[in-house]
């Protein structure tokens, strides 16, 4: 099972991941890929390269990963401890 790390989109659309985007996207820096967040490093995704059909010519599969993820800082939670209740020397928790 695939687990994505992140997702494509347009930055014309802010948050909505895409599923098709063309070369002037690419060209114009609209395609990106955003990271989740979370603590993984890497991702990848599949795609089909096609030029649109009107030659005739067959969609390509390609599989690129994405291997520099740039890790941020999070920032600290605070945690707080509520301490036991009470307890006699007999009892346990």
């Amino acid at each position: 099972m695939l687990r994505f790390n992140g997702q494509l989109e347009l930055t014309t659309g802010a948050g909505v991941p895409i599923t098709v985007f063309t070369q002037e996207d690419i060209d114009s820096d609209r395609a990106i890929y955003e990271h989740d967040g979370g603590e993984s490093l890497e991702d990848g995704f599949a795609f089909s390269l096609a030029d649109g059909g009107e030659d005739e010519v067959s969609a390509v599969p390609r599989a690129p990963s994405i291997s520099r993820v740039i890790a941020v800082n999070d920032a600290p939670t605070v945690a707080t401890n509520t301490g036991a209740s009470r307890l006699t020397e007999s009892e346990s928790q």
